[in-house]
C-alpha cells in the first residue's frame, strides 16, 4: 500500500512539473508573440 502510495505521489509531482514546464513554455511564446 505504501509502495503504491509512494508511486502515486511520485506521478502526481512529475505530472505537476511537467504541467509546469508546459504553461511555463506558453507563457515564454506569449510574452515573445
Amino acid at each position: 500500500m505504501f509502495e503504491n502510495l509512494g508511486a502515486l505521489r511520485q506521478a502526481i509531482e512529475t505530472r505537476t512539473i511537467f504541467f509546469k514546464m508546459q504553461t511555463g513554455t506558453i507563457s515564454i511564446r506569449t510574452v515573445r508573440n
